[in-house]
């Protein structure tokens, strides 16, 4: 999931782009084995902007804890982001009087824009959290909402479609993300409900749902009701599924459906996990879609043990996806794809030459065994090729025909690129072919290119 800066529910003090502000947050003392008395409350005042903020993080979770969040709200009512991370690893599980305690004191957050909860939640029933739901949706001037809820069981059973309604009277909601780890989910009316409070919301710019699927419950005929179509503000949307192993190409076709046509649409990413039964057709579906994106600046894929993906997918993605003008960056995750070769490699390369604006790629190919030292070539010769080009990912672990040689290969091109910046991530552990000695003169050559190359960050290397 990815950083929202807005919703930020890290220890340190957030960062705005304004000098004028007014902070209000808790922060832990260094002593980090104090107890929730050792927080303090800060207070700088200097403009109008009111940001209360609590970390839980290696601290005991308490009813006191409540206590001095709802004494920090009760002296500033003109509270307008409130966030509060209540899951870590000596946290225990909120329970419905803690969430009915959170939602009493919402109440008064009459100027509330933006709002963070992350929490373990194994405890909390139906009942309790469709009234925090509703006290949600009472705050009319809410803008940005994350919540980020896990269960350390099988779920808790919820059904989303109606505790969720609330959220349509949240007409100014710009940013939402709904993370239900926690949640094994009824879906007794499918997505047609929970779809329409997304289509109710005409100003949302971005959305991140993510949906586990216990048992494997999400099927093609969920995914005909998601539609975002009426969504002509929409910038960003994550979707995250899994697993899903009743989703075939029909499923894809319904999903992307739901997407096309978006102008505006500049970041999407989609992941689906365990599906034995969707394939070809429906990556030939994503292409095509991309293809009604004109504004598209981001693409990440996570496609995982998907054995009907095959090399045949990506000659429609050479074929199909030709022009998409702010394209930057390009994330692609097929893990454990088994009938992945060169092929397919090779074929997602000639698409990337195509957009010299890429600036961050990152092909991730772990576990398709079939594809060997040729394929690796043909995707350097690919990097070679993107003059902006200033962030790399690669991650082949487990291909086991992988060679010395490709690491011949990436040492060249670390000689002599001049855009790259980093290498976020080289992973080849598992490739029984390389040797620990030849392991350690790559150790030894990146060090030698650090040095001639002191711009270059390759500390995120994993070889």
């Amino acid at each position: 999931m990815k950083q929202r800066k807005v919703c930020d529910l890290s220890e340190e003090r957030p960062q705005y782009q304004t000098s004028r502000e007014k902070i209000v947050y808790f922060r832990r003392i260094s002593d980090h084995n104090l107890w929730p008395n050792s927080f303090k409350l800060q207070k700088v005042k200097r403009s109008d902007i009111n940001v209360l903020k609590f970390s839980s993080e290696k601290v005991q979770l308490e009813s006191s804890t409540f206590n001095k969040i709802e004494k920090a709200i009760r002296g500033d009512n003109q509270i307008q982001r409130l966030c509060l991370n209540l899951r870590s690893p000596s946290s225990r599980e909120i329970t419905d009087k803690d969430l009915l305690y959170i939602s009493k004191n919402l109440k008064q957050l009459k100027s509330l824009k933006s709002f963070a909860l992350k929490a373990k939640c194994s405890k909390i029933t139906e009942t309790v959290f469709g009234s925090f739901m509703k006290e949600l949706g009472k705050l009319s001037s809410l803008e940005d909402l994350s919540l980020t809820l896990y269960s350390s069981n099988e779920g808790i059973e919820m059904n989303l479609n109606r505790t969720c309604q609330s959220l349509k009277k949240l007409r100014c909601l710009k940013d939402v993300c709904l993370d239900f780890k926690g949640f094994r989910h009824q879906m007794d009316q499918g997505f047609q409900g929970f779809n329409g409070i997304f289509n109710r919301l005409a100003r949302i710019e971005k959305i991140s749902v993510i949906f586990p699927c216990y048992p494997s419950q999400m099927t093609d005929e969920e995914l005909q009701n998601m539609q975002f179509k009426r969504l002509v503000s929409l910038q960003e949307i994550e979707i995250w599924f899994g697993p899903c192993s009743q989703i075939t190409d029909k499923g894809l076709y319904f999903l992307t459906q739901g997407l096309t046509g978006l102008a505006n649409l500049q970041r999407i990413d989609l992941s689906l996990f365990g599906s034995n039964e969707f394939g070809n057709l429906g990556l030939h579906y994503l292409w095509e879609m991309m293809k009604s994106l004109p504004a598209l600046e981001k693409i990440s894929l996570f496609f995982h043990q998907c054995p009907k993906i095959t090399d045949a997918g990506f000659y429609d993605m050479h074929q199909t996806l030709r022009c998409l003008p702010f394209l930057r960056e390009f994330h692609s995750e097929f893990y454990r794809c088994p009938n992945i070769s060169d092929t397919g490699l090779i074929d997602v390369c000639r698409t990337l030459k195509r957009f010299e604006t890429l600036q961050k790629v990152e092909l991730l190919f772990g576990g398709c065994r079939q594809i060997t030292d040729k394929g690796f070539k043909s995707m350097i010769d690919c990097m070679k090729s993107l003059p902006n080009l200033a962030s790399l990912g690669l991650d082949f672990f487990e291909c086991d025909q992988l060679t010395e040689t490709i690491l011949d290969y990436m040492i060249e091109y670390l000689k002599i690129t001049q855009s790259l910046r980093e290498v976020i991530l080289f992973a080849l552990y598992e490739c029984p072919l390389i040797t620990e000695k030849r392991t350690q003169k790559f150790e030894d050559e990146l060090e030698e290119i650090g040095k001639q190359k002191p711009n270059l960050d390759i500390t995120g290397r994993d070889s």
